[in-house]
Formats: structure tokens, sequence, C-alpha cells
């Protein structure tokens, strides 16, 4: 949480991030809005499953999702209420970030698929392991854009 905390306190007032363009930014907030469409519905089967020693460790990472998804939403000046990346393909999108966040965001891509297809059948430690390797991997992708901004 510290990497995100310190990513939104360096921008705070800012409209834009040095270093990366619209295009990187507009392609980061696509994949990320996918992945949150994923990450709600992992969520829904986690709930009809009633598995709710992981609810916490899902809202607090989901918390943290949020919280750079829409810090990347305001930096590529995308309207509040837009869902252009539900019917998407992310491997274009990923293509076009820089290598270094390209991995990361691999990394994020790939557990919350896995969190989405096991989220109906793996049990909840399973579940509750994926949820805080995927909160590392979203705190990886705030570090990461934040020693690309220096």
């Amino acid at each position: 949480m510290d990497a995100i905390r310190d990513l939104l306190n360096r921008f705070r007032k800012r409209e834009e991030i040095p270093y990366l363009t619209q295009d990187t930014l507009k392609a980061l907030y696509m994949i990320m809005g996918k992945c949150r469409e994923m990450l709600v519905k992992s969520f829904i089967n986690i709930k009809d499953r009633k598995l709710r020693e992981v609810y916490d460790a899902f809202s607090f990472m989901m918390l943290h999702y949020d919280k750079l998804f829409q810090f990347i939403r305001r930096c590529c000046g995308a309207p509040l209420y837009d869902d252009s990346y539900t019917n998407i393909d992310v491997e274009p999108y990923l293509a076009q970030l820089p290598l270094e966040l390209a991995i990361r965001m691999r990394r994020v891509v790939t557990y919350i698929e896995m969190l989405y297809k096991s989220s109906s059948t793996a049990s909840s430690s399973e579940i509750k392991t994926l949820v805080l390797e995927l909160d590392n991997a979203i705190e990886d992708i705030a570090r990461t854009l934040s020693r690309l901004t220096r």
C-alpha cells in the first residue's frame, strides 16, 4: 500500500505523468478495466460460495486496485463512467506498454485469470493466497510506475 500511497501523493494535483505517453496510460487503463470486470465476477463467485474468510483480503486488494485504477483513469483523461474496455482483448494493449511495465502487468492479468477460474472451485485458502499474491502484484505496478516517472 505504501507504493500506491507514494504514487498518489506525488501526482495528487497533476493531470499527466511524465515519461509515460497518453497512449501508454490509455492502454494501461484498458487492461486494468478489463481485469476489474473479471475481479467483480470472481467476487460474485466467492460470494455465491459464501467464503467469508476471503472477503477481507479481497476487499483490501480491491481497494488498492481501485485506487490505482482511478489514478490511471484521471491521468489518461477517461470519463468516470466508461465501459469501452468490456469487450477487448488485453494482448494488443500489453504490447503498447514499456517492457518493464508490461511484464508486471502480465503478472497481474495472469493472477486475475487464475483467480477467476479458481473462484468457483478452489478452497478458500487457495483463493486467499491468490488474492494476497495479486495484492503484491498491484503494489509492484505502483512501484514500477513510480520508478518509471522519476
